[in-house]
């Protein structure tokens, strides 16, 4: 497999790589830099070719917790702790959430921090002082909280913004789209169930996962045929591919049960009114939005 290049820029005068040494040779030729060892900090965040080390994601922590020192808590009232608290969460964590992720205890710690600084101040003890759960103070005030952001769902929320900014046919071209994106799985049952594909020539949506006929998936309609199609045909295959010639029908393999069957003639109903336009290329839609479109 090659190997894939991390280049730290040309000012910085360093190329890391993580396949052979010997294969950043030629990039080194022409960059007119050095090879430096991963990890790096690259931007402000640490790049690593493997899990990024503690210390690394301790020092996320520390910038937080420099940025609401007690003697600043000290000089404010409640409401102007609560607008400081809002621009650090903003700043400092979600610009490393939308690379890396933290982890829970990363996320714990600044929470901790954040609550502290807005219901003690200057005092180093929060204990019997907070007025409200955190929970709720991270809450939208429509919801009765405090508009504080909620860190989990900000980082489940980016995680779906890479899944859309990969899938969009309108952003296809980024180089990076072609490489695995490891995000939770409670993300990805996020981003399918919150998308539609409104289809066009067929060539970016999945026949088999994504939700392209009227709104459904064929997992939707037809439960029972999954099964006998390869996994890695499921995860693959587009609308173009599969209704050229039915060959989603050579896909299935293995016996049908009674309600496969069944199943199968509804599918072959819907499918059978989809006429693709080649000119035209496939829109993702988000489900919740007017306008189809997704925001962070």
């Amino acid at each position: 497999m090659a190997p894939a290049y991390l280049l730290a820029g040309v000012s910085a005068a360093g190329a890391a790589g993580c396949g052979r040494e010997t294969d950043l040779a030629g990039v080194v030729c022409s960059l007119g830099c050095k090879i430096v060892e991963l990890p790096v900090t690259y931007l402000g965040l640490p790049l690593h070719s493997g899990a990024i080390p503690k210390n690394k994601v301790q020092g996320l922590v520390d910038k937080v917790v420099a940025r609401l020192p007690a003697w600043r808590g000290s000089m404010m009232s409640r409401g102007g702790r609560l607008v400081w608290i809002k621009s650090v969460m903003t700043a400092v964590p979600i610009y490393a959430m939308m690379a890396n992720g933290i982890p829970t205890w990363a996320r714990e710690e600044i929470e901790a921090c954040c609550r502290r600084f807005l219901w003690a101040g200057a005092d180093a003890s929060v204990r019997g002082k907070c007025a409200v759960a955190w929970p709720v103070v991270a809450r939208p005030y429509e919801f009765g909280g405090l508009g504080v952001l909620d860190l989990r769902l900000m980082g489940l929320a980016l995680q779906v913004r890479w899944l859309w900014l990969q899938r969009n046919p309108a952003d296809d071209g980024r180089a990076w789209t072609e490489l695995p994106l490891k995000v939770a799985p409670e993300v990805r049952c996020l981003f399918h169930a919150s998308t539609n594909f409104e289809v066009g020539n067929g060539q970016q949506t999945l026949f088999w996962k994504d939700r392209w006929i009227v709104g459904s998936s064929v997992e939707d309609i037809a439960p029972a045929l999954i099964s006998l199609v390869a996994k890695r045909t499921r995860s693959s295959q587009s609308v173009a591919v599969a209704l050229q010639g039915n060959q989603w029908i050579r896909e299935l393999r293995g016996g049908f049960s009674v309600q496969a069957i069944s199943q199968y003639l509804k599918l072959w109903d819907a499918v059978r009114e989809i006429n693709l336009s080649p000119s035209t290329p496939d829109r993702l839609l988000w489900r919740w939005s007017s306008d189809g479109h997704f925001s962070v």
